[in-house]
This record gives C-alpha cells, structure tokens and sequence, in this order.
C-alpha cells in the first residue's frame, strides 16, 4: 500500500512523491494491535471469571472431645471456631476459603476457612482416595453426629482462591 503526496517546489512545479510502508512500520504496528488486543481479552475474562473452583467432595464432622480439644494445626489460628474452621488437604493453604451451600444455615453461613489437617483428610482416607475431604468443625460430639447422620457424605464445595 503505498501513499502519494504532492510536493510543491521552489520553482512552483508539483513533484510526486511515492511513499511506501516499510516492513519494520508494518510488524511493530501489527504486533502492537495483537498485544493490545490480548491485553484487552484477559482483562474481559479476569474481570467476568472470578477464581472460583467447584469440586465434589467428601464431608465430615468433627469436634473438640478428643485428645487435641479445639487446637488446629494453623499457627495463626490457635483455636477451631464452629461455622468457620475446617481441615482441609495440603493442596489448599491454610486460609483458603470454601463455601459449601448445602451446609449455608446449618453450620454457620456455609463459608468455612482452612486452619486444620487431619490424618483421613490428608490421606482422603474417608473417601477411599477418591476425592477431597474437607472436615468441618462443630462445637459438640452431638452436634457431630446430627449432621454425620442427616446430611449427604458428599457436597459441592466451591474453592474460592484469591
């Protein structure tokens, strides 16, 4: 694609002159339009999908009858708090927040924190392996037990990562 401009001289006479893109023009332009355009596609999608993972997942109830009481494993979190804390896997850091809807109105909001492990939620041994446990805590070995027996042993679980 080449451009044509009329020159006036000192003499008064036209001169044409032919101007032609040069290739070094054209890629830097071109690349600058495909860079802005990715730019502007990832900031649509990090903006219409939040970090949000569903998973199905085994869930358990505990309580603080045991040798351990209400401690947890996070060091930030020095005592397990009944609609909050759950143990969860080594995958999911200590703080990662997960919602479970099924358990919204029963066991505080349904949005839990991960602030204790376990030996079957770490081995996921109370799934046969097969999937996430997550272990949410209640105040009482009662409490553990209603739930234990009226609610499905398995949950979507939704991860909320940052």
């Amino acid at each position: 694609m080449e451009q044509r401009r009329y020159l006036e001289t000192d003499e008064g006479k036209e001169k044409i002159q032919v101007m032609k893109p040069s290739f070094d023009f054209c890629f830097f332009t071109a690349g600058r339009g495909i860079i802005l355009g990715i730019l502007l596609i990832g900031a649509t999608v990090g903006i219409t999908n939040p970090k949000k993972e569903t998973l199905r997942c085994r869930i358990t109830y505990y309580c603080g009858d045991d040798k351990w009481g209400n401690q947890t494993a996070d060091p930030a979190t020095p005592r397990a708090i009944s609609g909050v804390t759950v143990a969860g896997h080594p995958d999911f850091p200590f703080g990662t927040e997960i919602f479970i809807p099924a358990l919204k109105g029963h066991v505080g909001d349904g949005h839990f924190k991960v602030q204790d492990r376990g030996a079957w939620v770490t081995s996921k041994k109370a799934a046969q392996g097969k999937a996430y446990v997550f272990d949410v805590y209640v105040p009482t070995k009662r409490e553990q037990d209603v739930h234990a027996k009226s609610r499905p042993m398995y949950m979507e679980v939704h991860i909320l990562r940052d």
